[in-house]
């Protein structure tokens, strides 16, 4: 059984995908860091500003998370 655990684990690595991975990222950040500046956000988790503020312009369209 360990075998197939460890082959699974690394399946599932190898089909990550990038933009999803920063979102999530971002998502993790915001939990503890609410009122984080796009600029914060992307300092500490070292994304392009352009990228961080595409991905959180995304996930305000699609209601996870709101700001002005």
């Amino acid at each position: 059984m360990g075998r197939g655990v460890d082959m699974e684990a690394k399946r599932s690595a190898s089909y990550s995908v990038p933009a999803v991975e920063r979102a999530i990222r971002i998502l993790h950040y915001l939990r503890h860091n609410k009122q984080a500046t796009v600029s914060e956000i992307s300092t500490n988790l070292d994304i392009t500003r352009s990228n961080c503020f595409a991905i959180l312009k995304t996930l305000q369209h699609n209601n996870f998370i709101s700001f002005d």
